[in-house]
């Protein structure tokens, strides 16, 4: 998804604990360490801990989108 947007031409702003780049952006840890503002937060993760929202919250996120995603197996 995030590939798929920054083709489109947005500006996509990793957050993933476990890298330090994703799809040539450097990726931080949580959404409050993000220095720019944020408009919108996706989340494409398994719903483990609500700590994800609240963390958009916090940044001063303008729209936070529930996306959450499972998989299976």
């Amino acid at each position: 998804m995030g590939a798929y947007l920054k083709e489109q031409g947005y500006r996509i702003i990793p957050v993933n604990p476990n890298e330090e780049e994703v799809l040539g952006e450097r990726a931080y840890e949580t959404v409050e360490q993000i220095s720019e503002q944020v408009d919108v937060v996706d989340v494409f993760l398994l719903p483990k801990d609500p700590e994800i929202a609240e963390d958009a919250v916090r940044a001063g996120a303008n729209t936070e989108r529930a996306v959450v995603a499972g998989r299976r197996g």
